[in-house]
């Protein structure tokens, strides 16, 4: 009896075992093309051409896709995705851990790449349309976007010879292939740059607006004036408006509303608000807003909400009105900074001054005259050619009739 009753007890732990790891597979699969959660992404492409002289041509690109167009297919969703010019829809089999494309040409589908493939171990792939043999190259982990993620990668050889890697979370974060013609040959290397899902943004292009020149109430006479705005806007290229509005608000009415554009590169622009049109006791307030076009749709504005106030004031007895109030002396952060090579340098001067803008290396000795002479009030900039300096940490100083003004540049090589 009892060794019935042994028998009987090791026969359902071993079904529970059993059961366990079947149930357990799946929930341990890693999903490596997570395709039903993918919004928006953004490929960056670099182009290297070798000319038949030896001669080379770079140059680099974004695509920005906006949506994944599906089709199902024997009850399976499939999704459009484009890396470069390879074009697919791909459906991830997480338990099965096998990547398949459908090819609406022959209303088919294939297998793309085998995840349970161990390193070096090869299988076959349509993922350029025919059988072709592939590998697989890489396993391993990779630190992207705060997190350390599993990522595998996988060889197609041959003349037109591909590298693909897929991260979890992420899906085909690098592609690369050599396109060869008769003169030459061109390698193409796709990079996943950004990504939006349905639960995270990654990578999103750094957009922020801090302050500006306009925090403090001004005399009347300090009219008209130039608007800038202090912040960091990573990328502009798909950027749609960058501008300030304006109002002005005497006695609670509304006399006044403009909308400036703000120039990209210097984040300022020239007022038309003169004392012609102001009286004292006046509120000026004004807003920034910054939108772009990208996969992030970036919509930021300073402030957050609603706007900031000034108020106009008359000037103080006895003053005349001709005098202009002067303000102080701006040296902005360089950017950018660290720097390989080359910088910028932006200054405001405030009023009609002799000044000298200098860069001097770490134990004091001068190293560059940036400028030297008289300015008018206004905003101004200036390069640094450094191919000629060692690595190292440099010091702006602008010299003013008032003060001195210092700022760090670090130079890496």
């Amino acid at each position: 009896m009892p060794d019935r009753v042994t028998r009987f007890d090791m026969k359902n732990i071993y079904i529970l075992l059993v059961f366990l790891i079947l149930v357990a597979l799946p929930l341990s699969a890693q999903n490596y093309f997570p395709l039903e959660k993918i919004l928006r992404y953004r490929i960056l492409t670099e182009a290297t051409t070798w000319g038949p002289h030896g001669n080379q041509y770079y140059n680099y690109f974004y695509r920005d896709f906006f949506s994944l167009p599906e089709v199902t297919v024997n009850g399976k969703k499939f999704y459009k995705y484009t890396v470069y010019n390879r074009t697919h829809y791909y459906h991830f089999d997480v338990p099965a851990q096998i990547l398949y494309i459908y090819n609406s040409d022959s209303n088919a589908v294939y297998k793309a790449f085998d995840f349970n493939l161990h390193l070096n171990e090869q299988d076959t792939t349509y993922f350029l349309g025919t059988p072709r043999a592939y590998q697989c190259t890489k396993i391993d982990t990779l630190p992207i976007w705060g997190n350390v993620r599993p990522r595998k990668g996988f060889t197609i050889p041959g003349g037109y010879g591909e590298l693909i890697d897929f991260m979890v979370d992420f899906g085909i974060t690098y592609h690369e292939y050599s396109y060869i013609f008769s003169a030459g040959s061109t390698e193409y290397k796709s990079t996943l740059n950004g990504l939006v899902t349905d639960n995270a943004t990654y990578n999103s292009f750094l957009v922020r607006l801090d302050s500006t020149n306009l925090m403090k109430d001004r005399y009347i006479d300090m009219f008209p004036f130039a608007f800038k705005v202090y912040g960091v806007i990573a990328n502009t290229l798909s950027m749609t408006s960058f501008n300030a509005e304006f109002k002005i608000i005497r006695n609670d009415t509304l006399i006044f509303s403009n909308v400036y554009t703000l120039n990209p590169i210097t984040f300022s622009t020239n007022t038309n608000i003169t004392p012609a049109i102001l009286a004292p006791g006046d509120i000026i307030k004004y807003r920034v807003n910054f939108k772009d076009s990208s996969i992030f749709l970036n919509n930021v504005s300073y402030p957050d909400t609603g706007y900031k106030s000034i108020r106009v004031l008359a000037l103080p007895s006895g003053t005349d009105e001709n005098v202009l109030t002067a303000e102080d002396f701006i040296l902005f952060n360089p950017y950018p900074n660290p720097f390989n090579n080359s910088a910028t340098v932006e200054i405001y001067v405030p009023e009609f001054s002799k000044l000298e803008l200098k860069l001097y290396d770490v134990i004091g000795n001068e190293v560059m005259e940036l400028f030297s002479g008289e300015k008018p009030e206004g905003f101004y900039s200036f390069g640094v050619n450094a191919e000629s300096f060692s690595s190292g940490v440099y010091f702006l100083k602008l010299l003013t009739g008032r003060n001195a003004l210092y700022k760090k540049l670090i130079l890496l090589k």
